[in-house]
């Protein structure tokens, strides 16, 4: 139920339109055939989603099997493959969008002057800030790409598949591929500690980067940051209020959005921090009696 409150962490990362066109496409035949299934097979390793919570010292396997087992059957495993898609097709989208702008720009067949075009990121520079820091393309990477779309209305494969194995790892909460991962993160020490953070540090990159592009009047991507943490956060605060059967106890709608914002991870590890210094002071609250009957409480703690 996280995970689907998470999706409209997309729209937030992508844009609106092109998470609408995403969306959309799920439901043609014609690209889940095509567009999709080729962008399947190029990201491939990140099909396997448990693989990447496994390490090297499991060596029989038995963590990455019995994750296998409960994230099936719990439906886990598919609800991410569909993030995974529909991440996948957003970013294309977008990736398309934006690689237009510029080549529109670049051409004198687009002006972005002025100041709404430079708020809301309708520049070549914004453009350009955007495919640098989400799929890490070049400035080689932009042209070849700017030259692909006039010519054949599309990106190559090569430039398909950086964008398949980079979206998952954007939108997804536990898509992080083993090779997005600094080196220092491989130890044994930073593997305990940083284990199932990927898209808190993700949301975090996310948030340094809206913050730097303020400075140049850009504010789109702090808005849908904002708006898209928010919202995760409401999921996830009445998810837990549910579990522990307890009723939202916010003093104002700043706390509210704080509390939001934490649970939505904005602020990447530090919102971890925070929501444990939050859960020291505010007590321990065990399930409630209902939801520990359901799923066989006694290891939960007593009912009364």
């Amino acid at each position: 139920l996280a995970q689907v409150g998470g999706l409209n962490y997309v729209p937030s990362n992508f844009g609106v339109r092109a998470s609408f066109r995403g969306a959309t496409d799920l439901f043609k035949n014609e690209v889940r055939k095509g567009t999709l299934q080729d962008m399947r097979m190029l990201q491939g390793v990140n099909r396997d989603f448990m693989s990447m919570n496994s390490t090297v010292t499991d060596i029989q396997g038995f963590n990455r099997q019995l994750g296998e087992i409960v994230a099936t059957g719990t439906g886990n495993k598919a609800l991410n493959h569909l993030i995974d898609d529909y991440s996948m097709l957003s970013a294309k989208h977008s990736v398309e969008g934006l690689v237009k702008t510029i080549g529109d720009i670049r051409d004198g067949s687009k002006v972005a002057k002025g100041y709404l075009n430079k708020m809301w990121g309708l520049n070549e520079r914004a453009a350009i800030s955007e495919l640098k820091n989400k799929f890490h393309f070049s400035d080689t990477d932009i042209s070849q790409m700017i030259s692909d779309v006039k010519k054949n209305g599309k990106l190559s494969e090569y430039h398909l598949a950086q964008v398949a194995q980079k979206a998952p790892a954007i939108a997804n909460a536990i898509s992080e591929g083993v090779l997005s991962r600094q080196g220092w993160m491989h130890k044994t020490l930073w593997q305990n500690a940083l284990n199932y953070t990927n898209f808190t540090r993700a949301v975090g990159r996310a948030f340094t980067h809206a913050s730097r592009e303020l400075k140049y009047g850009n504010i789109k991507p702090m808005l849908y940051l904002l708006v898209g943490t928010a919202a995760a956060g409401e999921v996830q605060v009445a998810l837990k209020n549910l579990v522990y059967d307890r009723d939202r106890k916010d003093e104002g709608i700043g706390q509210r959005l704080l509390t939001d914002w934490t649970q939505g991870a904005l602020f990447g590890l530090p919102s971890v921090a925070i929501e444990g210094l939050n859960y020291a002071f505010m007590g321990h609250d065990l399930p409630s009696q209902k939801i520990r009957k359901y799923i066989g409480g006694a290891a939960l703690g007593p009912t009364s």
